[in-house]
């Protein structure tokens, strides 16, 4: 009995000694990740905290934050606009749960203009350099943009989408891939006609396209001034998206170039038109705005994006 006590402890002690967790804290070119492993031999097993910063002359600036269990992600994670600057800087984008490593439950989008603060704490090794640093933030407001379910990773069941003023403009089931209401339209006859839309409404919209835009590359292509343009598409009965074609206008052809591959990635984005009850095709048009001022030494760019319904 005592032999089988004893070669059971050697076990636990032999496993032991090949599992136990460490704080890694990797820096690259100004991000800096701090996690913890569980090293097995050659392995290296992410398994509790995670965080990843930016840490440069700006100060800190997060990017996300949560757990791993086992190498998956656990829990409740959030993730920050990459905004260096500014009351945009330390913004929640997103939050939500993940179980082994898919979306699950509740999450929400966030508008990147909510103002945080942020508070640091620096431990010290015994050669005095930075080992790891402690963040903390105060979340003072942030307007939520979007709430929902996820299902393994999928959007499900019915979300709220919100303007910025929160007020709720549009809720769109994913699970039935159906619109149950939208500010701008109204329901007849038990039926919600509506033309083609972008899923959440005119401000989604503008964020979309906003954040997909290439702006480090396309900026010197803003001419000083106002200018826009005006982008037709048809949106088919099953959500494909053919035959865009830009109008006459003086924004450069690198970024209507641009926009007409971004329209093209974006078919999950919108809802097929409803005539009657019945799906059909329809076209639409994206106005697309550009302003470019100079106050004194700085130069303020303007971009909009907005649909227009004829």
């Amino acid at each position: 009995m005592k032999t089988g006590l004893f070669i059971f402890l050697l076990i636990i002690i032999h496993n032991n000694a090949f599992s136990q967790k460490e704080l890694v804290v990797s820096h690259s070119k100004g991000i800096v990740e701090e996690y913890e492993v569980i090293k097995n031999g050659k392995n290296e097993i992410k398994d509790g905290s995670y965080i990843k910063y930016r840490n440069n002359v700006f100060g800190l600036q997060l990017l996300k934050s949560g757990s791993f269990r086992e190498d998956f992600k656990t829990g409740h994670w959030k993730y920050y606009f990459e905004v260096g600057f500014g009351k945009a800087k330390n913004t929640l984008k997103e939050e939500g749960t993940y179980v082994f490593g898919k979306k699950q439950g509740v999450w929400r989008t966030y508008y990147p203009d909510s103002a945080n603060d942020i508070v640091e704490k620096r431990n010290f090794t015994s050669k005095n350099k930075i080992d790891s640093i402690e963040i903390k933030v105060q979340n003072n407001f942030s307007k939520i943009r979007s709430q929902g379910l996820y299902l393994n990773s999928k959007k499900s069941s019915i979300w709220n989408y919100f303007n910025n003023e929160g007020e709720l403009v549009q809720q769109y089931d994913h699970s039935k891939d159906s619109l149950i209401m939208d500010i701008n339209f109204k329901i007849k006859d038990e039926v919600l006609d509506h033309p083609a839309l972008f899923i959440g409404g005119d401000e989604q919209l503008n964020f979309y396209f906003l954040t997909g835009f290439n702006f480090g590359y396309l900026k010197d292509k803003i001419k000083i001034g106002k200018a826009s343009v005006v982008i037709t598409f048809k949106v088919t009965e099953d959500r494909k998206i053919k035959t865009i074609v830009s109008e006459e206008s003086n924004v450069s052809k690198a970024i209507i170039k641009s926009l007409i591959k971004q329209i093209s990635e974006s078919e999950k984005q919108w809802l097929a038109a409803v005539k009657n009850g019945h799906r059909s095709n329809d076209q639409v048009w994206l106005k697309c705005t550009f302003d470019r001022v100079k106050e004194d030494n700085l130069t303020k760019f303007l971009i909009h994006f907005k649909q227009i319904h004829k």
